[in-house]
């Protein structure tokens, strides 16, 4: 829209989405009626219904993929309430649903952690593919000295090992890119 070209240089993490509750530590408590609070903004909201497909809360149509919606659930045995709500306050509203689809980051930032608090998570292969978190540049930047030196610096053992042992992390990073060989 303005005209810039983007390019991609670096893949490097992502936060997994996990389903968080006060009131429940399985899905299998779920009760007829219970509502589940999810991000609204278009793709965080469809992350978070293929999250609870995946896990058997809903069914959505065939083929909606990255982009369903609440119009898209086909099958919600249980008549859970979807509720959507700006992404950001979920971790605030969990004594108020029943459980909740939180991005990792906002679960971080709520004192919470990924590894101790979520009921499950994403599974890491696919969406990590799809969601993950890079590095961009104009396109004649592609060459520069800096960016090939940037490259260098996060593709190291020690920034991997940075983000996967990182307390305050517990599990709410993950890298997504491969150390070379050379280093």
């Amino acid at each position: 829209e303005n005209g810039t070209h983007l390019v991609n240089i670096a893949n490097v993490h992502y936060e997994p989405f996990g389903v968080y509750s006060s009131k429940i530590k399985s899905l299998s408590e779920l009760k007829d009626g219970d509502s589940i609070a999810v991000p609204n903004d278009p793709t965080n909201e469809a992350r978070a219904l293929l999250l609870l497909a995946e896990n058997g809360v809903i069914k959505l149509a065939d083929g909606v993929g990255i982009n369903a919606t609440k119009k898209d659930i086909v099958e919600n045995k249980k008549n859970i309430q979807i509720n959507e709500m700006e992404a950001a306050l979920l971790p605030s509203v969990l004594d108020e649903v029943t459980c909740a689809v939180i991005n990792g980051n906002y679960v971080l930032n709520a004192g919470m952690t990924v590894k101790d608090d979520a009921l499950f998570t994403e599974a890491e292969g696919v969406t990590g593919q799809v969601y993950t978190n890079y590095v961009v540049c104009r396109a004649d930047d592609l060459e520069a000295d800096w960016l090939l030196a940037l490259k260098k610096v996060l593709y190291t053992q020690k920034v991997k090992d940075y983000i996967l042992n990182n307390e305050s992390f517990s599990g709410g990073v993950i890298p997504t890119f491969e150390v070379p060989e050379a280093e």
